[in-house]
């Protein structure tokens, strides 16, 4: 049960909370892409516009630790962006 309860508050914090954070304005500011010469652009779809918002909420999230199970590893841990979004090993495990 205690799993549970740390869990969901876990997911409260972490999907709810940031939204304050924000000011209105920025989920409805599009964003542009600064792309490297020769990356793709993404797929973008017409009715999911990017926004100023959802890039910042994914950034927050993406290194937040409160996501881990004990709270001491973020995505940017492992896929650090410095790093081309690679741990910087030339073998992974």
């Amino acid at each position: 049960m205690a799993k549970i309860k740390k869990f969901l508050l876990t997911l409260f914090f972490a999907l709810i909370i940031p939204f304050q954070v924000f000011a209105v304005d920025e989920f409805s500011t599009p964003y542009v892409l600064d792309l490297p010469q020769g990356i793709l652009p993404p797929i973008i779809p017409d009715n999911n516009p990017l926004t100023k918002g959802k890039v910042m909420l994914g950034r927050k999230l993406y290194f937040d630790k409160r996501l881990s199970a004990d709270n001491t590893i973020s995505c940017a841990t492992c896929h650090d962006p410095r790093l081309g979004f690679a741990d910087g090993k030339p073998v992974g495990e």
